[in-house]
């Protein structure tokens, strides 16, 4: 049986999804991206490729055998790079309204231009501020050396830079693995206009319409489980 890998999205941490992996029969992980949780770091020096390789390594250490890649949102911009590298364990890859291109064109813009043109120019500040910092919750102990941040807004900020503005260089019409995109229909923040080029841009096989906003993790985790289940019995 393949285990899915949940992956967050932006200005959160693997948490997010603990109603979800409460209510789901498959088995499931749900990783820390890079600056947070288990995986402290100073959030002035994360990279798309820093943040995919840690990625890549929790996967290889906390799970066995076949993986369904389930990406939310801006962590859709890391699966091509987790399919390089995880290989033929990979069985199938979702995305729930997350993020992609085509080659030379930037995760992000493909949603919305209006974003990149909002957090671009903001990047080289942000980082400064960010310097030394990674994000913590009361919970976690930091490393010497760093010190908290626990503003989720500021931290989603600098994920969706890092992470949707870089240019894409994966094409997904060269895979052959199966890929399905959950278009969140009451989504607030991308657009079912945005959502459909997300999903072309995917090439997606299947796209299956969730009645809900951009978090089902949050507001209908059972509702969610219950998809993801029928998604990984289909690719067994």
């Amino acid at each position: 049986m393949s285990t899915i890998v949940l992956i967050h999205g932006a200005g959160e941490s693997g948490a997010a999804w603990r109603r979800v992996r409460d209510a789901l029969v498959t088995p499931s992980v749900a990783i820390d991206l890079l600056g947070r949780g288990s995986n402290p770091s100073d959030l002035s020096q994360i990279t798309l490729e820093r943040v995919g390789a840690r990625a890549a390594e929790d996967i290889e250490s906390t799970t066995t055998g076949p993986v369904i890649l389930m990406a939310h949102s801006i962590s859709g911009a890391l699966t091509p790079g987790l399919v390089s590298q995880l290989g033929g364990r990979v069985q199938g890859v979702v995305h729930l309204a997350a993020v992609c291109a085509p080659p030379g064109v930037l995760p992000l813009s493909t949603v919305s231009q209006d974003f990149v043109d909002q957090l671009l120019p903001t990047a080289s500040a942000l980082r400064s501020e960010l310097r030394g910092h990674s994000f913590s919750t009361t919970d976690d102990v930091l490393p010497d050396g760093l010190l908290p941040l626990s503003e989720s807004g500021t931290l989603a900020r600098l994920d969706s830079i890092v992470l949707g503005c870089v240019v894409s260089t994966f094409d997904w019409r060269r895979s052959e693995l199966p890929r399905t995109y959950v278009r969140t229909t009451r989504d607030r923040i991308y657009s079912q206009d945005g959502q459909r080029r997300l999903a072309d841009a995917f090439d997606a096989q299947e796209v299956i319409e969730l009645v809900s906003g951009h978090n089902p993790q949050h507001t209908m985790p059972e509702e969610l489980a219950s998809l993801l289940d029928d998604l990984a019995g289909k690719q067994r």
